[in-house]
């Protein structure tokens, strides 16, 4: 049984739908998930997770949303190195805006991969303006993702 911190960056509730939804799939497989709307650098320095998982959407122009702005400039200013710590990214977006889509979740890869964490499997981007199920997508992603636990 895996410990997994899943922090969530939403505006509208997708992201934090998505991941409520990947909260469930977790744990019916037996891991311990935290949902975290309001993360803190400190706590996963002192007890790092097996996984940190981040569930985010873009805002504006590639914009992450207010409530992970805070706990990603922490990563940022800090810079913790974390060549221990393995993580997944699930970014949400809209095509529609061509170079800032799924750029919440892109910047999030870019900076653990700069502070050395190790990903788990390969981030999932899930599009707005797709007709495919976010769920069913999601769903597929987290076999995936309980494989590489």
């Amino acid at each position: 049984m895996a410990r997994i911190e899943l922090l969530v960056g939403t505006v509208y509730g997708n992201a934090q739908d998505t991941a409520e939804y990947l909260q469930e799939l977790l744990q019916a497989a037996g891991h311990q998930v935290n949902l975290d709307t309001d993360p803190q650098l400190e706590p996963l320095l002192t007890a790092p997770p097996d996984l940190l998982l981040v569930c985010t959407s873009t805002t504006g122009q590639g914009d992450l949303p207010d409530n992970i702005v805070p706990f990603f400039y922490q990563l940022k200013e800090r810079f913790p190195l974390m060549p221990q710590q393995r993580f997944a990214v699930i970014g949400l977006g809209d095509a529609s805006y061509d170079d800032t889509f799924g750029m919440g979740g892109k910047q999030f890869e870019e900076l653990l991969l700069e502070l050395q964490a190790q990903p788990a499997v390969a981030s999932l981007t899930l599009d707005a303006a797709s007709a495919e199920d976010p769920f069913e997508q999601t769903r597929r992603w987290s076999e995936q993702l309980l494989q590489a636990l």
